[in-house]
């Protein structure tokens, strides 16, 4: 026979299973990085598509670089425009390069990684995205940068 007590423990794990498998579950619309081949030249934009929001929600944007230590600057300054139908939304980002780099003095190619949360949007759902970054530094061709990325969640 069971016992009172085997049916709620067997209940909690089933409930701990549950839930661990909901949480679980990725959230992230878009995690991509898109390569930039021989520097990034100012009149350059990189642009990524997200077909449809899946629902109505509150979704983080991050965007992010990849570059080498041929990148002659501690930072960079960058454009966000979000395009959903006929809004546009644009935001200017700063991302600090320094703490990625800091400290390694290796031999050959080094590759960084620098990510900044930019803001929060509502989306709606079933709505298209589109968003576009580039570079707003004063220089026309920004030597080692080697990926811009997005990640919306």
């Amino acid at each position: 026979m069971y016992s009172v007590r085997s049916r709620v423990g067997g209940a909690a794990v089933v409930l701990l299973l549950a839930v661990l498998m909901v949480s679980c579950v990725s959230r992230t619309l878009i995690y991509s990085y898109l390569p930039v081949s021989g520097g990034w030249l100012s009149t350059d934009t990189i642009r990524f598509h997200l077909a449809d929001i899946p629902s109505n929600d509150i979704y983080s944007f991050h965007a992010g670089v990849r570059y080498t230590d041929r990148y002659s600057y501690r930072d960079i300054w960058l454009v966000m425009e979000q395009r959903t139908g006929t809004t546009v939304r644009l935001d200017t980002l700063h991302i600090d390069l320094m703490p990625a780099a800091r400290g390694l003095r290796e031999r050959g190619v080094v590759m960084h990684e620098a990510e900044v949360l930019v803001r929060a949007y509502r989306l709606a759902a079933g709505q298209g995205l589109d968003v576009l970054i580039y570079p707003i530094m004063t220089d026309s061709l920004l030597d080692g940068i080697t990926d811009v990325g997005l990640r919306v969640e």
